[in-house]
């Protein structure tokens, strides 16, 4: 069901229940495929950096607080690429 813009003062409550309920079905599905795709993007990233003759640059840090980190200039990953997946 596509919720429209509309003007939900003159519908019930009953009505509005269901609008209601049917967002958060959207939410929650949306929720998922978001949670399948990142899922998805990590598994490409860790075949890349596994099969990447990795060239490492030192990335400056952009604020004085911030650390400097290594990347590689071939695939565009972070040297501690793994560490940083398993916080």
């Amino acid at each position: 069901m596509e919720i429209q813009n509309e003007n939900f003062n003159n519908l019930s409550i009953e009505e509005l229940n269901k609008i209601k309920n049917s967002i958060f079905n959207q939410i929650n599905d949306y929720n998922t495929k978001i949670i399948k795709l990142k899922e998805i993007i990590m598994n490409i990233d860790q075949i890349i950096y596994q099969s990447c003759d990795h060239t490492w640059i030192k990335d400056s840090p952009c604020t004085p607080y911030e650390r400097s980190e290594k990347y590689c200039i071939k695939c565009k990953l972070c040297k501690n690429w793994i560490k940083l997946i398993l916080l």
